[in-house]
């Protein structure tokens, strides 16, 4: 004998309460739902998560549901199965209550938008379950001893265990699974169904979370993705199941994908799948269309406002509309000329007998942008193409300006050696003043402190003045392009780097030409004039390395 299950998910009643026109379409999909699932005798309903839209529903949607759910689930019937809770739910089964007849036993966990909140953390489902009107399977046992504990189901030839987990994120998921201590409370034998009702708040399953819970679970039955994807026909694999939402909560969720709910029939260890479409209140419809080349570069709003409103009443046309009845339209405009703005308002208002959301059934998404071909040039390309322009382009690069750049942005205090260098970059001469102590020390010298400092000024002074790449000779266009056009030079350490022992550097490359202007603006630039520490700070610093040893 067979055991059948329908299953729904993200329900989310008291979704558009504050829309007069959409605020009544959950409750009739969920009573759609209801009415089908209890046609047949002893089903069992299985709800996987945001049975309520809000973490406090209101007491209309409360009620709404309370009755909903007496009226199709409570009454007398003939059970063929018997229901066990081994999972130890925070509520008695209603099925065992002796004062409430049952027909069809609801089972449902929580999801994000109604988990457990507020004074004693209590969900929307919760509240159902106490009055025996739903089975709220609650993880608060799962919390404290990590393991996953099932609701027995059992007839004469077919065995269920039934399984409910939520959590927030795909991530917190991963992590359960990879406990050591957590595991999965099994009925002996090898001819049972395992059956998990899973709600996943953010993200999707991971492979290897994916392959653990097959491993476990014949049916798994996704709740938190609004998306349907409910497969069909006999499996004996492991199957994933996700009903999605029973409508479109908003026109980004919108696909061509029939919105439905699961049927579950399973027979020893046959188990059978089917879809059961619901039939939208309000039917949504969702178009792109685009601005013919005609009219792309048009700035009259009327001639944009006139296709506009043809392609509307097409698609008026093609929904068919019946009497009485009111679709949610959005239509997409794009590649709209930037400098023409159609009045969307004043087409929309045409369309408010036919359309629900007719205020902001318009969208101007994108608009027009000529395509402009970017070529690939390098900074040769460049130079060339502005050198070209100038009959004497060996004047462009002035030699003179250039030097006197440069030795402007070096310090220019010769008092000695020392403070020139250490200005210049202190962290080679402390390393070269080092090199000389360790030198004398092997060879049994006394070291002069004040001498090693003078001779590793001077060593490094000379260095950098070698590697200077300026010339004395005017540079033509054929010589520049053989320069160097990237150049590193050290310029003295701030307060800050000074003390840290690092070294500020900057790159310095040609350009074709520099104005005295610009000359002005890199004498008064942080670079060029940084903060100066006294000389005594200096000496200091670079003795304090030679002795760190001592």
């Amino acid at each position: 004998m067979s055991i059948t299950f329908f299953v729904t998910g993200d329900n989310h009643l008291g979704y558009y309460e504050k829309n007069l026109t959409l605020k009544d379409d959950c409750y009739k999909l969920f009573e759609q739902y209801l009415k089908e699932a209890t046609q047949k005798e002893g089903s069992i309903l299985l709800q996987c998560g945001d049975l309520f839209n809000d973490l406090r529903p209101n007491k209309a949607c409360v009620s709404k549901t309370a009755n909903l759910i007496k009226k199709y689930c409570i009454g007398d019937a003939d059970i063929l199965y018997t229901i066990k809770d081994e999972a130890e739910l925070s509520y008695p089964l209603n099925i065992t209550d002796p004062y409430i007849n049952v027909k069809h036993p609801l089972f449902t966990i929580h999801g994000t938008n109604d988990e457990p909140s507020g004074y004693k953390l209590i969900a929307g489902s919760e509240i159902l379950a106490s009055c025996g009107l739903v089975n709220y399977i609650s993880p608060k046992s799962f919390e404290e001893e990590k393991v996953l504990k099932p609701v027995i189901i059992v007839n004469e030839n077919t065995k269920i265990a039934l399984y409910g987990l939520s959590v927030l994120y795909s991530s917190d998921l991963d992590e359960i699974v990879e406990d050591e201590t957590f595991h999965i409370k099994k009925p002996n034998g090898n001819d049972w169904i395992c059956i998990l009702l899973l709600y996943i708040g953010k993200g999707t399953l991971s492979q290897t979370t994916k392959d653990i819970i097959e491993r476990h679970f014949n049916i798994i039955i996704l709740g938190g993705q609004h998306s349907c994807n409910i497969p069909t026909g006999e499996f004996n694999d492991p199957v994933i199941i996700q009903p999605g939402s029973p409508f479109f909560l908003s026109f980004d969720e919108y696909d061509e994908i029939e919105k439905g709910f699961v049927k579950i029939v399973v027979e020893g260890q046959k188990i059978y799948i089917e879809k059961k479409e619901y039939k939208p209140i309000h039917r949504m419809i969702k178009k792109e269309v685009y601005i013919p080349e005609t009219l792309r570069d048009c700035v009259i709003s009327k001639r944009i406002e006139d296709f506009i409103q043809q392609e509307m009443k097409k698609c008026i046309t093609e929904a068919v509309i019946k009497e009485n009845e009111q679709i949610l339209l959005k239509l997409i405009v794009k590649d709209c000329n930037q400098d023409c703005y159609p009045d969307t308002k004043k087409i929309s208002s045409l369309l408010e007998e036919d359309v629900v959301n007719f205020i902001d059934c318009i969208k101007v998404k994108k608009w027009y942008r000529q395509e402009v071909e970017m070529k690939e040039l390098t900074i040769e390309d460049l130079v060339n193409e502005e050198l070209d322009k100038y009959e004497e382009p060996e004047k462009i690069i002035r030699r003179k300006e250039v030097s006197n750049c440069l030795e402007r942005l070096k310090m220019s205090s010769t008092s000695s050696n020392i403070e020139y260098t250490t200005d210049l970059c202190m962290n080679e001469v402390s390393k070269k003043a080092m090199e000389i102590r360790n030198e004398e020390k092997e060879k049994g010298m006394e070291s002069d402190y004040n001498n090693i400092v003078n001779e590793a000024s001077i060593q490094i002074k000379e260095k950098h003045d070698e590697s200077t790449i300026l010339t004395n000779q005017t540079y033509t266009k054929e010589e520049f392009s053989d320069i160097p056009k990237k150049r590193t030079i050290s310029t003295a350490p701030s307060r800050k780097s000074f003390f840290d022992e690092s070294i500020i550097k900057q790159e310095f490359k040609p350009t074709k030409s520099i104005s005295p202007e610009n000359i002005k603006t890199l004498q008064n630039s942080t670079y060029a004039q940084p903060h100066k520490p006294s000389h005594s700070q200096k000496r200091n610093y670079i003795s304090k390395i030679l002795t760190k040893d001592h």
